[in-house]
């Protein structure tokens, strides 16, 4: 349940249906608990709310509900198959479940007051995002809006394993992420395939530290990385805290533009990996959904990268080369070449 892994937000933000005068309803309060999917790499977008009557002191329904659209729910299932799609859609009670006599006048009240709400749909997406993070042990990426009408959970899975996408990189979430930010660069499952297929590109950037607190630093730092094309931005701005000894404790933002504070040009995000407004306003991108082939970088291009919006950690990033990946037992990304030392993030050494 939700309550298990949020208690103190379910706590305030459980839905509760308060029945006084009802002629197929008992007075009472009725509490929508929020039940969301345990499996790791699935991502059904639904909630089953276990309609818990105070009164009675116990369950008394449990309606399953998607909020997608039903093209949604036929692409993931990987069946044309009416009454399923239906069914995952919803409401509608859940035929697995027990259910007691108030469960249709229930459902009826959760289709004609509780979700007619877009401010609470939006908050149980909210929600399922908090809970699949905790489900795969990393933070939740929805899924790209167009990536499921280009591979379905029956189709052969992108990656050329011979096996079902469902029983295949769907069921490993880094694999999962990779494949969905890639369809979401494509038109077609075919484009999908020469995307995810053809050979790996290394981009080898090194990355100069300009300046902290508005000052240069007493000689050059830099650090030279390779990282895989499929990489995010978000993968490249974790391998710099690695490389420099940050702490990943901040926002941090990079500017294609190379012009720090141009949002036209800005990725932002913060140190889960969840997007969000940067220091100048809204980006127009996500570091984390944005992978460095989507860039589409050059040898010679230079771009910013900003950590820390109080500090102002300040980085100067070059493409030095891109090559084809030739050994396919060396781990990326990896730093390759180090210059000087970087000074202490917060101006001294911690004991």
């Amino acid at each position: 349940m939700f309550y298990d892994r949020f208690p103190d937000l379910a706590a305030r933000e459980t839905r509760t249906l308060i029945v006084l005068d009802d002629p197929d309803l008992p007075p009472d309060t009725y509490a929508l608990t929020e039940l969301y999917c345990d499996e790791p790499g699935c991502d059904c977008r639904r909630v089953m709310f276990n309609i818990f009557a105070d009164r009675r002191k116990e369950f008394v329904a449990v309606i399953a509900y998607g909020w997608e659209s039903p093209e949604y729910y036929r692409e993931w299932a990987g069946e044309n198959a009416p009454d399923l799609v239906k069914e995952l859609k919803g409401p509608i009670l859940n035929l697995l479940s027990p259910q007691s006599e108030l469960a249709p006048a229930l459902l009826k009240k959760v289709k004609e007051v509780v979700l007619q709400d877009p401010l609470y749909i939006e908050r149980l997406k909210e929600h399922y995002q908090l809970f699949r993070k905790t489900v795969d042990g990393k933070h939740y990426t929805a899924m790209p809006e167009m990536a499921s009408k280009k591979v379905g959970r029956n189709d052969p899975c992108p990656c050329g394993s011979g096996r079902k996408y469902k029983h295949c990189c769907s069921l490993d979430p880094a694999k999962n992420e990779k494949i969905l930010r890639a369809a979401a660069q494509v038109r077609t499952y075919d484009e999908l395939l020469d995307l995810v297929q053809k050979p790996v590109k290394i981009y080898r950037l090194r990355v100069t530290l300009n300046s902290m607190w508005s000052q240069p630093p007493a000689g050059t730092v830099s650090r030279t990385i390779e990282i895989e094309e499929g990489d995010s931005l978000y993968d490249l701005h974790l391998e710099i805290q690695n490389a420099f000894g940050w702490d990943n404790d901040h926002l941090y933002s990079f500017y294609m533009s190379n012009k720090k504070g141009d949002t036209q040009s800005e990725y932002a995000g913060d140190p889960m990996g969840e997007d969000l407004e940067s220091a100048f306003g809204e980006p127009p991108g996500s570091a984390a959904q944005t992978e460095l082939r989507a860039l589409k970088l050059r040898r010679g291009k230079k771009f910013k990268y900003l950590f820390d919006y109080g500090d102002n950690l300040l980085h100067t990033i070059e493409v030095l080369d891109i090559h084809d990946r030739t050994d396919e037992n060396v781990g990326y990304p990896r730093v390759v070449e180090k210059t000087g030392e970087p000074p202490p993030q917060y101006g001294y050494v911690e004991e």
